[in-house]
């Protein structure tokens, strides 16, 4: 009698870890089955991960088309990408993976997770940085900008709406 409990609660968990893993396999499988929407425009060949991490949503977000798409456009020196948002000039370095704003003294990295953040990502796809949600929240705020990020688990969507009471406007 107990062998036939011990065989079905087996089966039982390998059904549930076989569930979990087709659920996580295909939330990750092809970043590019995920789309981008920013103040209602959809961004196309936005390359973007949505997943699940410890019973959580994130979203791995490409930080220059983010800031394109919010309006500001780059100037491009060697790998570095200088942006100017509400009067000032942010450094964004690929090489050094690093988005600091350019002025004398030391250089404050804006690329670090937020404090309680439970993730974080920063990684070089083609021209662009591929960095969490929370992080790209982050760099927008301490750059002067206010942005909700929506993510929608089930359309494979993120939203990004730039909010009214924002601290800056596009240059």
């Amino acid at each position: 009698m107990k062998k036939g409990w011990a065989i079905i609660f087996v089966l039982f968990c390998l059904c549930v870890c076989g569930i979990w893993l087709i659920t996580n396999d295909s939330m990750n499988e092809k970043i590019d089955q995920n789309e981008l929407v920013i103040n209602g425009s959809e961004i196309k060949d936005a390359e973007l991960r949505i997943y699940y991490l410890e019973d959580q949503i994130h979203s791995d977000l490409p930080i220059i088309a983010v800031l394109k798409a919010l309006g500001y456009s780059p100037e491009w020196i060697n790998s570095d990408a200088v942006f100017e948002i509400s009067g000032k000039k942010y450094i964004l370095s690929l090489s050094e993976k690093k988005f600091y704003q350019q002025e004398k003294g030391p250089k404050v990295n804006y690329l670090l997770p937020p404090p309680g953040s439970d993730s974080f990502v920063c990684e070089i796809i083609g021209d662009d940085l591929l960095v969490d949600d929370s992080t790209v929240w982050s760099v927008l705020y301490l750059s002067g900008l206010s942005v909700d990020i929506h993510i929608d688990i089930d359309n494979r969507t993120v939203y990004i709406s730039e909010q009214s009471s924002a601290r800056g406007s596009a240059a």
